[in-house]
């Protein structure tokens, strides 16, 4: 990751608006959910981060391309939306 940082600075509060999603749903699975996409998120965040900053073609020194590189990721990681989906399935059986 970037000069001296750790990847715990990618990680994110669970937002009320989430919070008013999971109480509506009323399920825990939304919850484990939103924890494997966020450390999907983090995992992934770490790996492209470096590549991102090598890539800028500009004539900052590395910790001045790191920081829009890091402040981008920040902030499409926190889960502002989510929608959730159900319909009934039909087995050949008719069941």
């Amino acid at each position: 990751m970037g000069p001296g940082l750790e990847a715990s600075q990618f990680q994110h509060k669970i937002g009320s608006s989430y919070l008013h999603h999971k109480v509506a749903a009323n399920g825990e699975d939304d919850l484990i959910f939103f924890n494997m996409v966020e450390g999907f998120f983090d995992c992934s965040a770490s790996i492209v981060e470096d590549k991102l900053v090598e890539d800028l073609k500009t004539q900052e020194t590395e910790k001045q391309k790191w920081n829009p590189v890091h402040d981008i990721l920040c902030i499409t990681k926190p889960c502002d939306h989510m929608m959730s989906l159900s319909f009934p399935i039909w087995h050949d059986d008719s069941s």
